[in-house]
């Protein structure tokens, strides 16, 4: 983990919780810290990469902020709980705190247990965070030519994080964004315990999987820009209301725009709910004003640098309709609980802003009901905006609601004296046993998901980027200067890290992709057609193939390229215009059980006729019969679905996920087996990609290769 980002963030979180709540003892701030720090980080690398300056500036930025939050601290000031906070400190349910380290464990366990991040996304955040280490923008590496537009707060500070610790730039995303989730946790229950309703807010927070599933599925400029709610929260829902708290608003909103629109558009929803509920006056106008700056903001940006990318495409939805099954889905439980809660709390004027919240929330999930509106640009903007909103935009607002009408010592609608502070009993808040059910509810998912996230560290096959991928990209940075390397333009492709001497012919398509040139489609096409001299004028010398993907197919079966390196199927390809190379043959393995191939809508090609479905064993064996006439090597490319024994022609298959075993052999009966299988819980059935949630481990049998190849 970057201890280094938790570490400089500290002390300006301390501060800003310090200033922004002054009421607020050591245990709220604690809480606080890391949300408020971490955002302020986020906001100075977001500024520093807009305004072009240096990664040096980055660092003096990070001191300033550093020394400036110890000026802050130092002061002597004169603190004094107000008799509500008082109430509230006093009677914070204690027993509740031991679900605090089942949160901390459920956000930082993929560190501990997981040596790269789940989910695609992060693939496409390290290319972005690898050059602007390297170049200090966005800019496509070379021989591509154009830049991606994406908010830069994250890329940027992974970039500064690499800069200091010289980790790689997948692994400060990684880092930083599983901290951004737990910091946001923590957040969420510091701004909530000024409102009485801290730890019962978190707590409501493991009824759903909506944030916790688009971190785990490495979502992360998405999930931080959620921590510009906990300022929201904190300021919104407050009766006592000062002015500074407006220039806290602006930096929230600043900050989430610079993380990801969502986060923005949620935190302006939630600040339009509560003036639409409350009275206005010279607090209106001046919040009205700040609403009108950042949302024209927002339009110049949309208008001049965003739409006229957008009208080349359509409305997209990762779901469908985002209130429909994704929410449903990831907050189905939360949603019910939610709603009762709801109608509990529905006549104080706390729970009306949030349940207005909820409405406009999902209300503009509606955007993507109407296809017409595809021809106005502004929809355009908001509904790239709420990429897979279903998941997570309704998890915070919903674990709001539950906390205050689960909490027994809020001040929901009161004038604020003692004897109004005690709901327990004689406001609309749940029994003993209600209370008692949802702690135990919460803490049994929350702990099943720490389990789960330990199985799923059995489970390399869930991955979009096999072991071998990351050992063959690895190996770029030895090539000559001057290489040009075709890699397949999927996930498992991508490469980062790299010289700038090595050039790679396909990049992430992250955000808005502005590419001007690339010769990726030329080289395909000229690669599947063995074009040897539309290859060498395109500058390519070398290419990468995975077993995930397709053009392994392709280029394996051409004589025009020579194996360098093999990891476990994945390998880097040396371009020979000679020719006269070994070439391969592939086969489908048929078995009694078929199962659908998790990857099959990535691979655009298949000249072996291998299908959408593989073979699939557990506690079993397959005999496969092959038209072998001679002395070749004969190589089974499988899955280790989990942790199982299997073996191919007697040789132990090796190795966890994609393999790939190896013989030389002139036997045309191949035997398959397989042993030790165990069930386990099947994320991907979850997805869509996978036929079943409650699986058996086993292995995947994907298919055998001949190759007359040079046996030395």
């Amino acid at each position: 983990m970057s201890w280094l980002v938790l570490a400089v963030s500290l002390l300006p979180g301390l501060a800003i919780a310090r200033e922004i709540d002054a009421t607020s003892d050591w245990l709220r701030r604690f809480f606080l810290a890391p949300s408020l720090g971490l955002l302020l980080l986020f906001t100075l690398a977001g500024i520093n990469y807009l305004a072009g300056a240096s990664m040096l500036t980055l660092h003096l930025l990070i001191f300033i902020a550093n020394a400036l939050a110890i000026y802050v601290l130092s002061r002597n000031r004169e603190e004094t709980w107000s008799q509500r906070q008082f109430f509230f400190i006093e009677n914070r349910s204690r027993a509740m705190f031991p679900a605090i380290i089942v949160v901390t464990l459920v956000c930082m366990l993929p560190l501990i247990f997981l040596d790269r991040p789940m989910g695609v996304d992060w693939i496409g955040f390290s290319a972005i965070s690898d050059s602007i280490l390297r170049t200090g923008t966005m800019e496509l590496p070379s021989p591509s030519q154009g830049w991606w537009t994406y908010p830069p707060a994250l890329p940027t500070l992974a970039a500064w994080n690499s800069s200091v610790t010289g980790v790689t730039t997948a692994d400060s995303v990684f880092s930083i964004g599983q901290l951004s989730l737990l910091a946001l946790l923590f957040g969420i229950m510091g701004a909530m315990d000024r409102h009485g309703a801290g730890i019962q807010s978190m707590l409501a927070m493991g009824l759903a999987a909506g944030l916790f599933a688009k971190g785990f599925d490495s979502g992360y400029p998405t999930v931080a820009s959620h921590l510009g709610l906990v300022v929201g929260l904190l300021i919104v829902l407050e009766v006592d209301r000062r002015k500074s708290d407006e220039f806290f608003l602006i930096f929230a909103l600043l900050a989430s725009a610079l993380l990801h629109p969502s986060g923005a558009i949620m935190l302006g929803l939630l600040i339009i709910s509560e003036q639409l509920l409350t009275k206005g006056g010279e607090s209106l106008n001046r919040i009205l004003v700040i609403c009108s700056f950042a949302l024209g903001a927002v339009a110049v940006i949309g208008l001049v640098v965003i739409s006229p990318s957008l009208l080349e495409h359509a409305i997209f939805a990762e779901h469908g309709w985002q209130g429909g099954r994704p929410l449903l889905m990831y907050n189905g439980i939360l949603l019910i609980v939610g709603g009762f809660a709801a109608q509990r709390i529905h006549n104080t004027i706390e729970g009306r802003i949030l349940i207005a919240w909820v409405t406009l929330i999902w209300i503009l999930t509606g955007i993507h009901l109407f296809p017409s509106l595809e021809e106005v640009w502004v929809f355009k903007v908001v509904s790239a905006s709420l990429y897979s909103m279903g998941m997570y935009a309704f998890h915070i607002p919903l674990a709001v609601i539950v906390g205050l009408w689960w909490s027994a010592s809020t001040d929901l609608g009161s004038t604020g004296e003692a004897e109004n502070l005690l709901m327990y009993g004689r406001d609309e808040h749940p029994t003993s046993k209600v209370v008692k059910a949802l702690t135990i509810s919460s803490i049994l998912i929350l702990s099943t998901a720490c389990g789960i996230i330990v199985e799923l560290s059995n489970h390399e096959e869930l991955q979009a980027y096999t072991d071998g991928d990351e050992a063959i990209h690895d190996m770029l940075s030895d090539l000559p200067d001057g290489s040009i390397v075709y890699n397949e333009n999927m996930h498992w492709g991508h490469s980062w890290n790299l010289p700038e001497s090595v050039g790679v012919t396909a990049v992430p398509t992250l955000g808005l992709l502005h590419q001007t040139y690339s010769i990726q489609n030329a080289a395909t096409t000229a690669i599947g057609n063995d074009d040897v001299s539309r290859i060498q004028t395109l500058g390519i010398t070398h290419a990468v193939t995975s077993p995930m993907g397709s053009m392994v197919w392709t280029i394996a079966s051409s004589e025009y390229w020579q194996i360098m390196a093999d990891q476990d199927g994945a390998r880097l390809w040396r371009f020979v215009p000679e020719g006269g190379q070994p070439v391969s043959n592939f086969y489908a393995i048929e078995g009694d059980e078929m199962r659908p191939d998790p990857w099959k809508d990535h691979r655009f090609r298949d000249p072996f006729d291998l299908g959408d479905e593989r073979a699939f064993i557990s506690d079993d064996s397959q005999t496969i019969s092959l038209p072998i006439l001679s002395e070749v090597q004969v190589c089974l490319v499988a899955e280790k679905v989990g942790d199982i024994d299997a073996s191919f022609n007697g040789i132990e298959i090796k190795g966890e996920g994609w393999t790939q075993t190896c013989m030389v052999s002139s036997n045309q009966t191949q035997i398959i087996e397989a042993g030790g299988g165990s069930s386990w819980i099947n994320p991907i059935g979850l997805s869509g990609r996978g036929d079943r949630i409650f699986d058996e481990t086993g292995l995947r049998l994907h298919w055998i290769e001949l190759r007359s190849v040079n046996l030395e």
